[in-house]
């Protein structure tokens, strides 16, 4: 029994890393500015030791004014160093933490249900969720806070029975606070169930656990430090205007209102089931965030899991429930990267749900488990067939396809013209000219020019060398030759 589940735990690994890496340089059809942002920065680290600012040893990185974490943008180091700067460097990290995940997600079930057969449909759901897809695939920030997240959470569950293993699970939690955004708010609530059920947990055994638990908070603590002088400094604020619900008009129950309407938007049949979410880099038009099945099949597990696991199964509920409030505060909901801490408990909610088919279905357990995963297979094929067929035409402009053409396509007749002028209509091209250029970070820093007022959203440096970035006039050009690049909307 156990060599079939090693074989099917290694056919599953080998699916995942196979839908996650073939044509990983081609689709989606080039990085988007976050990505183009993460892969500079690590490339300028590489280089120099400094982020393209200048700064040393950053914890939070300014990139276009709001303040990239840590973790995923060192882990691009070591692959850029073996690969260079291209879309694999940059993605290759995402693809081994969504795998990280994976693995700990069958761990988590295996370990509350006492089943290795739980924890392997729980990976299984995890492979082929079309809301963690294009994710696990592109240099997203939130796939490394979500493998350390769960990564807290097994840790935790170890410790329930071997104390010291919280210390760990602490550290752990830490990284993820320095991974993505959204567990800066899930982390802490996090620490007080974990804080809790371990005390009660190991009350027999007071004076030991108490130790741990001190021991354990006081390097989550120290972990927190840079963060707690970031928030003091009031550069938070600049991330907090660009994405928090705010209104000059707007009463306190008015906002408590607005926030619980974003968190419900979460559980309507058109993000869930029909449209997923609007923006096409977290979801392909046109599909789900989750298959027609699992409206049935997490009801089901959701249930079966409060009524077998007990205590287990309200931690996997309630962790499902917080999930959501990261991308419920905020002015874009539903939102499915805010809220993609929710995707691993739904997965395990999924594999309780196939065991409640089987212990009430009166068909052979064999007969049910194989059937399911053949619908959701063919539903996978579906959605892979569409990514690799069609996203990249529907998508190429919310990718800024345009400039990787611009900045490799002509960069070599660049030296042939006084001047390189680029439209800044599109959002942050001065990213995409330093990651396609490759372009010295110490050169960067030297002749950057900012723009004034500062334009976080859309343009936030000016120029650097002979490259101009603005609004194009052509009743308004620099004396010299120019290679001009523009919009539609620029004035001609």
């Amino acid at each position: 029994q156990m060599k079939k589940l090693c074989i099917a735990l290694a056919a599953l690994v080998f699916l995942f890393l196979l839908t996650r890496t073939v044509k990983l340089s081609l689709v989606p059809p080039s990085v988007y500015w976050d990505e183009a942002s993460i892969g500079y920065n690590a490339y300028s680290i590489l280089k120099t030791g400094q982020d393209e600012t200048g700064e040393r040893l950053s914890v939070h990185f300014k990139a276009f004014g709001e303040y990239k974490l840590p973790v995923y943008i060192y882990s691009v180091v070591p692959f850029i160093k073996l690969l260079g700067l291209n879309e694999v460097s940059v993605r290759l990290p995402a693809v081994v933490f969504s795998l990280g995940s994976l693995l700990l997600i069958y761990l988590i079930g295996t370990r509350i249900s006492k089943k290795p057969l739980v924890g392997l449909l729980g990976a299984f759901y995890f492979t082929v969720s079309p809301w963690f897809f294009i994710f696990s695939r592109t240099g997203y920030e939130a796939t490394a806070g979500v493998m350390f997240y769960l990564l807290s959470i097994y840790l935790f569950l170890v410790s329930l029975s071997r104390g010291y293993f919280l210390i760990p699970s602490l550290v752990s939690l830490g990284l993820s606070f320095y991974s993505y955004n959204a567990f800066r708010i899930l982390a802490p609530i996090l620490l007080i169930v974990m804080l809790a059920a371990f005390t009660i947990q190991h009350k027999k055994r007071l004076t030991k656990g108490l130790g741990i638990v001190f021991v354990s908070v006081v390097l989550f603590v120290l972990m927190l430090i840079p963060a707690i002088s970031f928030i003091r400094s009031g550069s938070i604020t600049d991330r907090l205007d660009a994405v928090a619900i705010k209104g000059i008009n707007l009463r306190k129950w008015e906002i408590a209102l607005e926030v619980g309407k974003n968190y419900l938007s979460h559980f309507s049949k058109g993000f869930l089931f029909t449209k997923g979410d609007v923006i096409s880099r977290s979801q392909q038009p046109g599909f789900g965030q989750l298959v027609i099945f699992d409206a049935l099949l997490l009801p089901l597990g959701i249930y079966f899991l409060l009524k077998k696991e007990k205590k287990a199964g309200a931690l996997v509920v309630l962790l499902l429930a917080i999930s959501f409030i990261p991308a419920s505060i905020t002015r874009e909901a539903p939102h499915a990267l805010r809220s993609i801490a929710a995707v691993p408990f739904i997965s395990l909610a999924f594999a309780y749900g196939v065991f409640f088919l089987v212990e009430k279905v009166k068909i052979k357990k064999a007969i049910i488990i194989t059937g399911i995963v053949l619908l959701y297979l063919g539903s996978f094929e579906i959605y892979l067939d569409n990514f690799f067929n069609n996203y990249v035409k529907a998508t190429a402009q919310d990718w800024q396809y345009g400039y990787k053409l611009i900045f490799q396509n002509y960069k070599d007749q660049f030296g042939d013209y006084d001047n390189v002028l680029v439209s800044d209509r599109g959002i942050q091209p001065y990213i995409f000219a330093l990651y396609y250029l490759k372009y010295d970070p110490s050169d960067f820093r030297r002749e950057v020019e900012y723009s004034k007022p500062p334009r976080s959203i859309t343009s936030l440096v000016r120029g650097f060398g002979k490259l101009t970035l603005r609004d194009i006039d052509y009743y308004q050009l620099p004396k010299g030759s120019s290679l001009v690049f523009s919009h539609p909307t620029d004035r001609m």
